[in-house]
């Protein structure tokens, strides 16, 4: 009995983790994992900028606002086409660029103030 019981609950955990799992992750197509890629890696560098103590001048986001106008301009009425097509995964990309955007707006803010303070 206690053996049946251990093997249900390990059954319904691992059924709950692949539930949890497919229901976290909006497939996003191959056409799309290049910038999704690129996002990614600018979310996780601005994350750890302010992490780190954040820019001390605004010049200093130049290359991420750059690279995130560069992204931000690839869409086309709101969307990401590609080879004239509306690939799946939309919503993840736009969410992910919006995140960059509003971190990037964060560390602008602080910069500002750190240079009014001097």
């Amino acid at each position: 009995l206690w053996t049946q019981r251990t093997l249900l609950y390990l059954i319904r955990r691992s059924y709950a983790y692949i539930y949890s799992f497919m229901i976290a992750s909006e497939p996003v197509s191959e056409a799309l994992l290049p910038i999704y890629n690129q996002l990614q890696t600018l979310k996780r560098c601005l994350v750890e900028v302010k992490n780190s103590g954040g820019v001390s001048t605004v010049r200093e986001l130049y290359p991420y606002s750059m690279k995130l106008n560069s992204l931000d301009n690839m869409r086309v009425e709101g969307k990401f086409v590609v080879n004239n097509d509306i690939p799946e995964g939309q919503g993840s990309v736009t969410e992910l660029l919006a995140e960059c955007f509003e971190l990037n707006y964060d560390l602008r803010v602080e910069a500002e103030e750190k240079e009014k303070g001097e």
